[in-house]
This record gives structure tokens, C-alpha cells and sequence, in this order.
């Protein structure tokens, strides 16, 4: 995320909501891979790392660093950030924060340290307390009764989780309608990116997962969302604008 003219790394744990906030003196890939060693180092290695479709982790410097991590590397929907959900609320909840300490005058990193040990709306436990058993001691005056570890049962924790998602999902899905099937060889037009005003076509080639799909364009293959494609009966001819340049997510 980029804030006042800064770039920062915000990493989400998505078991317990717990993010990090990484301030990065460039977004070249060896920082960006700097940071999360760190942030691994201290949380352990998690089984997948989910990422947006930046340079930085698409390249061969963060594939050799999965490779050595043990780390499977999955990707969001290009041009489709709702699909990393979690972090994007995680920014929005950071930018507040620091928009609000900012205004304040004060330490951005109390805000932090305040909102992880802050129950969220259909959670009994704090972020703090779902990553580490334990409140963290903040300023604010605590009983030393409460500082004490305490075990989160993690089915309780699945369980909110669940009825979050499922609650999301149902005012999400208001007003929406089922999308039709598209198969391997089908003709497609694809949504334009804010760089592209005409409807660039292309082969259906396969399903990546429930909404991601692999289409070919020409001699190069890119993935979109299910509601940036919109299937066309016309001919499988070339089309004259295959091969103009384009800013792109290719895999």
C-alpha cells in the first residue's frame, strides 16, 4: 500500500486477523522478500503465502525464495483486488490509523498495538489473542489478571470465522446473478483494464479455480475473473489488436 508518498507491506495472518505493517524503502523484490524472512522468522512459516499480482512476486527472485521456503505461492485475481479480501480490509483498517494518528500527533504504532487487542464485530477474542493465547500490554491501565495466557480454542475460532464469511458472502451476493458456464475452446471478449477502452478477445483455456479463468490471447495467456468475461458467438478470427502492447497480467 502506498501512504503520503510511502510504500508499506502489510502482511495478514488470516486465522487470527493479525497484520504487520512493513515500511519499504523501495518495492524492488529482494525488500519486499527482506521483510516477509523477517515476519516469517518470527511467525513461522505459514503453509501459503497469498499475494496480489505485483513485480515483486512475480519473478523468478520470489519463486527461488518459495522454492527454499517450503512456501506455496498463490495469487489474487488480476484487476480483481476483492479477491485478497483480507488484505484489503487489513489496508483500509492501516490507512485509518495512520490517517487518525497523523491528525492526532501521535505514535501510528500505539493505534496499531490498541486495535490488535480490540475485539472485531462477531469475534469474542482479540487478533493479539488468536495469534499469541494473550493480551499484549498496551497503556491502557489492565489487571494483571487479565495479562495471563489463556488458550483460544481454535474450533471457536473456525466457527466465527464461518458465520463472518457466510454473513459477507450473503449481502455480497444481493442483487447479483449467476454467471453462464464457459468451457475450454469457448470465444470470449474481455473487460478492459483502465488503460484499454475496446473489449480485447480471446480462447477460453481453462478454469483456475471457482471464479479465475486462463484465457489465450494470441500468442500470450492471461487470467481474469468471470465477470470481466463475457462469451461471443463470432467467428475465431484474428483479431487486429492481438498483438498491440498492453499492461498486463501474464502467467
Amino acid at each position: 500500500m502506498t501512504f503520503q508518498s510511502k510504500n508499506y507491506l502489510v502482511t495478514v495472518d488470516y486465522y487470527s486477523n493479525y497484520w504487520e505493517v512493513d515500511c519499504l524503502e523501495d518495492t524492488l523484490p529482494q525488500t519486499v522478500i527482506r521483510k516477509l524472512r523477517a515476519q516469517f522468522a518470527r511467525h513461522g512459516i505459514p503453509d501459503v503465502c497469498f499475494t496480489d499480482n505485483g513485480p515483486q512476486f512475480d519473478g523468478g527472485e520470489f519463486r527461488k525464495f518459495s522454492r527454499l521456503w517450503e512456501l506455496k505461492h498463490d495469487t489474487s485475481s488480476p484487476l480483481y483486488s476483492q479477491s485478497n479480501g483480507k488484505v484489503e480490509q487489513a489496508v483500509q483498517i492501516v490507512k485509518r490509523l495512520m490517517k487518525k494518528s497523523k491528525f492526532d500527533k501521535k505514535d501510528p504504532y500505539l493505534a496499531f498495538l490498541d486495535f490488535r487487542n480490540t475485539t472485531t464485530e462477531g469475534f469474542d477474542n482479540r487478533p493479539a489473542e488468536k495469534l499469541m493465547n494473550r493480551k499484549t500490554r498496551t497503556l491502557l491501565p489492565t489487571k494483571e489478571s487479565l495479562m495471563r495466557p489463556k488458550v483460544v480454542a481454535p474450533n471457536k475460532v473456525q466457527i466465527e470465522s464461518t458465520k463472518q464469511k457466510q454473513k459477507q458472502q450473503f449481502y455480497y451476493n444481493q442483487g447479483t446473478k449467476d454467471l453462464p458456464t464457459l468451457k475450454t475452446g469457448d470465444t470470449v471478449r474481455i473487460q478492459p483494464s483502465k488503460f484499454r477502452k475496446e473489449w480485447k478477445k480471446g480462447t477460453m483455456k481453462q478454469q483456475v479455480n471457482i471464479r479465475s479463468y486462463e484465457v489465450d490471447v494470441g500468442a500470450r495467456t492471461i487470467r481474469r475473473i468471470h465477470r470481466h468475461l463475457k462469451q461471443t458467438q463470432e467467428d475465431d478470427y484474428n483479431d487486429p489488436t492481438e498483438n498491440e502492447t498492453e499492461r498486463d497480467n501474464y502467467l
